[in-house]
């Protein structure tokens, strides 16, 4: 049995145990959170659906078929920054930065142009840049599945 005057330390003891797994806990949560991931957006993946993604237009075009090289390109503003992007990829024409893909207006051609030997080129009914091209762009709360996007959840640092 414990003598009476050790209960009072016993009592902190407790109290403080169960403050300190409440912090742990409520720490643990906070250092957890939420992304929106996934494979770049494109006009030409999502053709299926162009209306319906701000940016895309119901127009053929030649386009990157896969990555996010469009939208670095696009976001550029002059020529020598366009420039340094890539060597190959992107191209300054009227005044904006777009990709090589961009600038061929035949579709025979378009196909067969492969600039960076890795991302072919793809001649689509659905054309343009996204307004938001990366999955990372959209809020947790807006993150589109139908555009290949997922919610995705970081484990707390240290576990």
């Amino acid at each position: 049995m414990v003598a009476n005057h050790l209960r009072p330390c016993l009592d902190l003891i407790r109290a403080s145990l169960l403050v300190a797994l409440v912090a742990m806990a409520l720490c643990a949560a906070a250092c957890t959170s939420k992304h929106c991931t996934g494979e770049p957006i494109t006009c030409v993946v999502n053709a299926n659906q162009c209306g319906s993604v701000p940016g895309c237009r119901n127009a053929p075009g030649c386009q990157y078929k896969f990555g996010g090289i469009d939208g670095m390109c696009h976001k550029q503003t002059n020529e020598q920054a366009c420039q340094a992007v890539t060597s190959s990829d992107c191209a300054w024409s009227d005044n904006q930065c777009e990709s090589a893909c961009f600038t061929i207006t035949d579709p025979a051609s378009c196909v067969a142009f492969d600039p960076s030997k890795t991302f072919p080129c793809s001649w689509s009914d659905c054309s343009g840049v996204p307004d938001k091209p990366f999955c990372a762009d959209y809020p947790v709360d807006q993150c589109p599945a139908e555009l290949g996007c997922q919610v995705t959840e970081s484990d707390p640092v240290g576990t």
